[in-house]
């Protein structure tokens, strides 16, 4: 960390210039959202906007909105596209999915600018926003039964889609033609390159109003804030070795359980994750990049820290070792198209060894898992089209009171889009969308719900890949807490018949027909502190609200009761 204190930008200066970019950056993301087609975007927000470095890509400074797993993950799309030697000019846009370079699986699509001021680069902004295609053998990319990164779909390495202002129409086309809805699919590609420009064009803006030495002196001091911020907040953990483990269900060929190690060492100011006694490589498509793991580790940090500014200077003191030897520091070209349910779990890890040494500030487990589904097929009525659904759950419970119902996951903030849209959009109906009774651990404080889910499909037939967690062993409760409830798909058919998935939450291309009902469950969060300390008053808010029943709690207290006297 720097200690240079003479510097020629003040604090004021400082403030004004982070908000004009966070105001900037806003704007980009608007735009995105407001231009692109698939309600996954639109709606769901599943999107990241950030500003970089242009030396080391580091992260200067990102938009609150922004998916954070998606910004911090810019950093390495920025470090592919300068690896890549290209020549950088003003109008140039780099597009890039290859999930060994950038950290995410291949539909998570990043659209990466310079911004150079006098024929000077001086930082870079990148977009990223999730379609909902990428090609792959499965209708919405989903490949659970890959067993290498080329089954995953279309992998694009760095290259200019934008040259100086010019679109290459013909990298245009090579991408339209590897994805079943190239309509849709355009027009998320070009909302996206619309909207780094704008960025550039903003960023230009304010270079020309404060000078990019004044400029890039501020975010020097935002970063080393970060960085002080963080060191602060370790030295306030005792220093010591805490050790955590989770699990994922199966890596979807396998019925396996897959096992994360996370051992924290606090030394000063300083963290080192180390989760070197995790389980080998698997098969199937839930291995991760070291990238993944760096980045989910950080954000895991963030969780744990939520005041500290989300700058690349806040991982300096942040040291993450994980090698080839296990799964989540995979090697090319092991399949990871699952990188968002085992980020998820990287960060249950961290977030659970971090709670034994801060017990005062401890929180149930979070529901843990995307659940990914896509449904695509041809609409007799409309034609071809693929439709992206995630879910989701229960936060963890905190000492300030009761978790979050259907909150976002650990790794981003994507919103579930409204199902009126999706209906228009596809040829489903809805029959249930609500929250999931008795699905939050319960305890002093209970953890927050998941949801109800169940869609039939009412025209033509159509294929499910389904990529989702957490059905084996619910979100962990904390210091006497009760777990959340597990993760269920079920298939109802037209027929009357039940089918379950045989890897529980996962499956690829499961056939679908004319009035077949998909129904998810989705996970709860774990509760915190014991049941029995549990006021009156909640309790009672739990019963009326249709949160908890009378059964959950009375099957709570035996249980509670029962611990205690085998303690006695």
């Amino acid at each position: 960390m720097s200690t240079d204190t003479n510097t020629s930008v003040d604090p004021l200066t400082v403030a004004v210039i982070r908000g004009v970019v966070e105001q900037a950056l806003d704007e980009v993301l608007t735009t995105f959202g407001r231009l692109a087609f698939s309600p996954v975007i639109t709606e769901g927000h599943d999107y990241g906007v950030g500003l970089y470095e242009s030396g080391s890509g580091e992260l200067l400074i990102v938009d609150k909105e922004a998916f954070p797993l998606f910004v911090w993950l810019g950093q390495d799309a920025v470090r592919a596209v300068l690896a890549a030697k290209q020549p950088l000019r003003p109008g140039d846009v780099f597009l890039l999915n290859d999930p060994y370079l950038t950290g995410t699986h291949m539909h998570d699509v990043k659209a990466v600018a310079p911004v150079i001021w006098e024929d000077e680069l001086v930082c870079f902004l990148c977009v990223t926003g999730h379609w909902a295609d990428i090609g792959g053998p499965s209708p919405g990319g989903f490949a659970t039964n890959a067993t290498e990164v080329y089954q995953e779909g279309l992998r694009i390495p760095p290259l200019k889609i934008v040259n100086e202002g010019k679109l290459d129409e013909g990298l245009v086309a090579l991408i339209m033609n590897n994805v079943r809805i190239p309509e849709t699919t355009i027009g998320d590609l070009f909302a996206q390159i619309s909207s780094v420009r704008l960025g550039a064009e903003r960023m230009q803006d304010i270079l020309g109003r404060f000078g990019p030495e004044r400029f890039l002196e501020a975010m020097r001091i935002v970063g080393d804030t970060g960085e002080a911020q963080m060191r602060e907040r370790i030295e306030g953990i005792p220093d010591g070795t805490y050790h955590y483990r989770d699990c994922l269900d199966n890596d979807g060929i396998s019925v396996e359980t897959v096992w994360i190690d996370c051992v924290a060492t606090v030394d000063g100011t300083e963290i080192t994750l180390d989760f070197s006694g995790s389980d080998p490589p698997v098969r199937g498509a839930f291995n991760a990049p070291p990238l993944t793991t760096i980045a989910a580790s950080n954000i895991a940090m963030h969780h744990a820290f939520p005041d500290v500014l989300l700058t690349g200077g806040s991982a300096r003191p942040v040291h993450v070792v994980v090698g080839p030897e296990v799964f989540i520091g995979a090697e090319f070209p092991r399949a990871c198209e699952a990188y968002g349910e085992v980020s998820s779990r990287i960060m249950d890890t961290v977030l659970g060894a971090l709670w034994q040494a801060l017990p005062e500030r401890a929180q149930g487990g979070i529901f843990g898992t995307s659940s990914n589904l896509a449904i695509g097929g041809r609409d007799p009525a409309r034609g071809p089209y693929i439709m992206y659904a995630y879910l989701g759950g229960g936060q963890g419970a905190n000492w300030s009171g009761d978790g979050l119902n259907n909150g976002p996951t650990a790794i981003g903030v994507a919103l579930t889009p409204q199902i009126e849209n999706y209906e228009y959009a596809f040829p489903v109906r809805y029959h249930t969308y609500g929250l999931r009774e008795d699905s939050g651990g319960l305890g002093e404080f209970r953890g927050g719900l998941g949801v109800v889910w169940d869609v039939e499909l009412i025209r033509g037939e159509a294929t499910m890949s389904a990529m989702a967690d957490r059905a084996s062993r619910g979100a962990a409760g904390v210091q006497g807490g009760l777990p959340g409830a597990t993760n269920i798909y079920e298939i109802h058919r037209a027929d009357g018949t039940l089918e379950t998935l045989p890897h529980l939450t996962k499956c690829e291309n499961f056939p679908l027909r004319t009035g077949d009902r998909v129904r998810r469950y989705s996970p709860g969060g774990g509760g915190l502190g014991s049941v029995e300390r549990r006021s009156e008053e909640l309790r009672r808010a739990d019963l009326v609200e249709g949160y908890s029943s009378e059964e959950a709690y009375e099957r709570a207290d035996g249980q509670a009761l029962g611990e205690r006297r085998e303690a006695s």
